[in-house]
């Protein structure tokens, strides 16, 4: 416990470190560099966790197709990507490492989109690249009692392996980002569980004037299972302090279905705000 409570205390240190100024327009302008001017994997909202850790080895591998509303409703742009996630438990059932992110993209723009994306339009409008890849620690700080939620932190680093940033795809640089999820169930039965969970974090990530824009990070979520399925809605959001356009809120639909060691699942999320894209996912998930 001793050692969790210092791990706390650094991480309230950073976030005191890291607190959010807003740019003023006379230093310079916005940069920009957001989700909203970028492809639909640069930065996402994170999915969040409920409280808890994963404590099993599990692989998953899914197929994605976002559609994206920058441009309106008569010019969409066009991603499909390959995306994966590996959960591994370290030395206790309390702590996990889990990497996850995009293995590849293919894209269709179009003119339009291309113009409020700033790109020069010497690049061709379809294309391929890889994408972005993250790690992330994971820890349960307190199990969840008859009365008391469980408590969950996490630290994750965005690496910069997202190719194409002069065509807005990645933003090609590093970010990180910490949060604290708390989470409580009601049981009903042997199998039947709904639980409720929050989560609050610090997110950043690197501009192109050698500084770096600071976000809160927010969510909460809502999820039901049984002995054959898991259903769950989730709104999550984070704020930039150049606050324009880098304000990006989502909510995400997931439905899990359980066959033995293999999780089937369908995924939905939709944007509400400075991520202009609608994603659709189908995977399988397989747990040891």
């Amino acid at each position: 416990m001793k050692k969790i409570f210092c791990l706390l205390v650094l991480l309230g240190s950073t976030v005191s470190a890291f607190a959010q100024v807003p740019v003023e327009e006379s230093q310079y302008q916005p940069t920009l560099i957001t989700t909203k001017y970028f492809g639909p994997y640069a930065f996402l909202v994170p999915d969040f966790l409920e409280g808890r850790v994963n404590d099993r080895i599990s692989a998953t591998l899914s197929g994605d197709y976002v559609m994206g509303r920058l441009a309106g409703s008569d010019k969409k742009d066009h991603t499909g990507a390959l995306s994966f996630e590996v959960n591994v438990p370290l030395w206790s059932d309390r702590v996990s490492l889990t990497v996850w992110g995009e293995m590849h993209e293919w894209y269709k723009d179009n003119p339009a989109v291309r113009e409020m994306r700033r790109v020069d339009p010497k690049y061709p409008l379809s294309d391929h690249d890889a994408g972005s890849v993250y790690f992330s620690l994971n820890m349960l700080v307190l199990k969840e009692r008859q009365y008391a939620p469980s408590f969950a932190i996490r630290a994750a680093t965005l690496t910069a392996t997202g190719d194409n940033y002069e065509q807005a795809r990645h933003f090609d640089a590093p970010g990180y980002f910490f949060d604290l999820s708390a989470g409580k169930s009601l049981y009903f039965g042997e199998h039947s569980e709904l639980r409720a969970s929050l989560s609050a974090g610090f997110l950043c990530w690197q501009i192109d004037r050698g500084t770096q824009n600071d976000a809160f990070l927010f969510g909460a979520k809502l999820s039901y299972s049984n002995s054959l399925i898991k259903v769950s809605a989730e709104y999550g959001q984070y704020n930039g302090r150049e606050h324009i356009a880098d304000s990006p809120k989502s909510v995400k639909f997931r439905c899990d279905f359980k066959a033995g060691r293999l999780y089937p699942f369908l995924y939905a999320q939709y944007g509400l705000e400075d991520w202009p894209f609608t994603q659709f996912r189908a995977g399988l998930r397989f747990e040891l």
